[in-house]
């Protein structure tokens, strides 16, 4: 058996968080502000699937206004729910 020292990474990994939302639009921003840095750079995708309610505008608004520390996307999912395999993006 030979022991070695575990290699460590040079620089911390870069996160991607996936968001789902349907009808979540009073939830998008208070994700946002709860959501702590995560790596070297953290990249929040949202993904809005046909909601009822105003979830995309309210995406669109807090995407479009964002001046934190994360990179934020969005899509709009083509299909319904989770079978609904297409997403359209921006």
């Amino acid at each position: 058996m030979v022991a070695r020292p575990a290699r460590q990474p040079t620089s911390e990994p870069s996160v991607s968080v996936v968001i789902p939302a349907r009808n979540e639009a009073g939830n998008i921003a208070a994700a946002i502000e709860r959501l702590p840095a995560l790596g070297r750079c953290t990249e929040v995708i949202f993904v809005e699937g046909h909601s009822s309610d105003d979830t995309w505008q309210r995406i669109e608004q807090v995407c479009d206004s964002y001046q934190g520390p994360f990179q934020l996307r969005r899509f709009r999912q083509s299909g319904k729910g989770k079978a609904g395999c297409g997403v359209a993006g921006l």
